[in-house]
């Protein structure tokens, strides 16, 4: 049931955040039920992961990252699809532009398939990253 995690995760996050928080959520959300088994299968063998509250600087990257990532998939996505080159391009930006991490990068990504699919529209996204 991974759309469970997208439509709550997505629900809260824009009703806190606007289009940014219910891209934002959706991704999350749906990142928390896909592992939901795994930190199970973790745990049960004694694989912990402690839970702490994101820092300021966390929290601007996490802002950063959804209204970036989602506007260049609604750009990506203006001429009805996304292509394989396009998303080269987003994946070269984010490897030697912005130097992320192996975990930074799968979050990145997640935001951009969210924002692939999600009714908002470019100019949603610009307003409330502005």
């Amino acid at each position: 049931m991974s759309w469970l995690g997208k439509m709550i995760g997505g629900t809260i996050g824009l009703a806190l955040g606007g289009p940014i928080g219910a891209v934002a959520g959706a991704a999350f959300g749906h990142t928390l039920v896909d592992r939901k088994e795994d930190k199970y299968l973790n745990s049960r063998i004694g694989m912990t992961r402690q839970q702490q509250p994101l820092s300021s600087v966390e929290q601007a990257q996490l802002v950063f990252f959804t209204a970036a990532f989602s506007m260049l998939a609604k750009l990506c996505k203006a001429d009805g699809r996304v292509t394989e080159k396009e998303i080269q391009a987003v994946e070269r930006f984010m490897i030697q532009d912005l130097q992320l991490d192996d975990n930074s990068r799968q979050t990145a990504q997640s935001i951009f398939r969210q924002a692939v699919t999600s009714p908002e529209s470019f100019d949603a996204f610009g307003e409330q990253f502005y």
